[in-house]
């Protein structure tokens, strides 16, 4: 799925409406998300008919004013899953090599 996030300052006019969304489903967008703080409005725009790198100045006008944005296209996307199949965060129960996932060495058992 393609994505691309799109900035601009806080003051910006931006609009997310319906003709907005139909403007957006047309080049694409399935999926809009609106981010903010006190700098900054932010949307990311992502579909899997989505092509940001031909579409994105055109999804920028359809929402604000495209010369006042910045358009963040992906550099990386990566999955990431569970190391261990139990689940948990605590690194000192993850097994490590030459060792079961209680810590032991097998040889210690």
């Amino acid at each position: 799925m393609a994505k691309v996030l799109i900035l601009w300052p806080a003051n910006a006019a931006v609009r997310i409406g319906s003709a907005e969304a139909s403007l957006l489903a047309g080049l694409g967008v399935s999926t809009i998300a609106l981010l903010r703080d006190a700098e900054s409005v932010g949307i990311v725009l992502d579909g899997w008919a989505f092509d940001p790198v031909q579409s994105a100045r055109a999804a920028a006008a359809a929402l604000g004013s495209e010369s006042e944005c910045r358009v963040l296209l992906p550099a990386l996307e990566v999955d990431v899953a569970s190391a261990s199949f139990t689940g948990g965060t605590d690194d000192s129960t993850l097994p490590r090599p030459g060792r079961t996932a209680g810590g032991t060495r097998p040889a210690d058992r």
